[in-house]
């Protein structure tokens, strides 16, 4: 395996921990922060006294989070991709092969389970 294949499978374990770590405390602030405002400003009582059940408020506001954390899970891999197709469309044809078949396999694989 070459020095630039090894710089890249370093680059995509440390981008991808740090969209994890990112992520995830994005997540805790962001959920923790929206609870605390709605009970610090009182919007909560007036949501809690609709005509909906709690577990409604709950699954709207998860649901809500959840689909923020989609869009930038995929804005941050497409940046990733993005970035490591950039890197390797520098390389010669033969060490892009090498790339595309030792470092990048679960893409294929991947790819192979969805068509």
């Amino acid at each position: 395996m070459g020095r630039f294949q090894k710089s890249l499978k370093i680059i995509l374990t440390y981008t991808l921990s740090a969209v994890t770590t990112l992520l995830g405390i994005s997540t805790l602030w962001l959920s923790c922060g929206t609870l605390a405002r709605d009970i610090e400003e009182c919007q909560i009582q007036v949501i809690a006294t609709k005509p909906i059940a709690r577990w409604q408020i709950w699954l709207g506001k998860w649901l809500g989070i959840a689909s923020l954390n989609a869009v930038l899970l995929i804005l941050a891999g497409g940046c990733i991709y993005g970035l490591l197709q950039w890197r390797a469309s520098k390389l010669p044809a033969q060490e892009r092969a090498d790339l595309r078949t030792q470092v990048l396999v679960a893409r294929g694989s991947a790819m192979g389970m969805i068509f």
